[in-house]
């Protein structure tokens, strides 16, 4: 593009254009997405000059967005900056926008880039046991979304149980909800959002083996315990002993994974956190019978077997 100053020779002006933030940002009220472009022209020759043009040079401004402002415009000086507004609802990875003066057929294309919020998950541990036996805190957050508050993000899991697929966002930004496992494998846990780049991390869903050895410990320990204040290993024939303490071995085992998946068999209030020493105490508990809020199977014979059923009096 060239014009023509008083001394009658053709002046090169190139249009230049600046993109302001690096590109499209959702707005405040995080709705839509806003960018703004600046645009002057230049002489070639004197780049740092400023003049009047001989008559004002109109400018069309036009791409894949919502609402362009000013669409049309003049531009009366070189290095004059004009400013122009853009927004959208929604927007590509790249936004092309075409400026172009009156006097140039090409004009000038831009590809704006598109700053997402990003979303931030986060697993309180790497790894847990699988088959329903352990769960994880998922929590996710919002980085650069103005006002979150109420919004609602979207999670999703290769495997396992979200005690929650739609989150809301509080003040801050942040939400939570539980994963508990399902089968074995590593697995992904995704969020997306509104206007905002999906999050994703993952967690290994790993055999049980600790669970059940301690299950296992714990079971036969208070089998062999109740064995004990009932006197049964005197006098019993062995085969029966065993059977008696497997039998235990299997009601502690019962309690234990119904305790893994949420269901309480016991009375008592017994905290989440305390790993396999917790899984160790709920099996030797239930294999003791003590403070079972059912009736349980006597697994050995005899009908059913409650608290107080199992231990009986204590002999003499």
């Amino acid at each position: 593009m060239a014009f023509v100053r008083e001394q009658g020779r053709p002046r090169p002006s190139p249009l230049g254009a600046e993109v302001g933030g690096g590109g499209f940002r959702i707005t405040p009220e995080g709705r839509s997405f806003a960018a703004q472009v600046y645009v002057t022209l230049m002489d070639a020759e004197e780049p740092a000059a400023r003049y009047d043009l001989p008559q004002p040079v109109q400018v069309l401004v036009t791409g894949e967005v919502d609402r362009v402002s000013p669409h049309l415009f003049e531009l009366e000086r070189t290095n004059a900056w004009s400013t122009i507004g853009l927004e959208a609802s929604t927007v590509s990875e790249r936004v092309p926008v075409k400026i172009r003066p009156a006097i140039d057929p090409v004009g000038l294309v831009l590809r704006l880039d598109v700053i997402r919020p990003h979303l931030d998950v986060t697993l309180s541990s790497s790894s847990i046991q699988g088959f329903g036996l352990e769960s994880a805190d998922v929590v996710v957050r919002a980085e650069g979304l103005p006002n979150p508050a109420g919004q609602v993000v979207v999670l999703s899991a290769d495997r396992g149980r979200l005690s929650k697929t739609e989150l809301v966002l509080d003040e801050h930004g942040v939400a939570m909800t539980e994963l508990r496992s399902s089968g074995t494998g590593m697995v992904r846990v995704v969020a997306y959002g509104p206007a905002a780049s999906s999050g994703k991390e993952q967690i290994w869903f790993q055999w049980p083996l600790r669970f059940l050895l301690a299950a296992t410990i714990g079971g036969v320990i208070g089998a062999l315990a109740g064995e004990l204040r009932r006197g049964g290993l005197r006098g019993k024939p062995s085969n029966r002993v065993a059977l008696d303490v497997l039998g235990g071995v299997l009601l502690g085992f019962v309690v234990t994974v119904a305790y893994a998946a949420g269901v309480s068999l016991l009375a008592l209030e017994i905290p989440r956190t305390g790993g396999e020493a917790l899984v160790f105490t709920i099996a030797a508990l239930g294999a003791l019978g003590i403070a079972l809020k059912v009736k349980l199977p006597n697994l050995t014979g005899g009908g059913d077997l409650s608290a107080g059923e199992r231990h009986g009096p204590s002999p003499s």
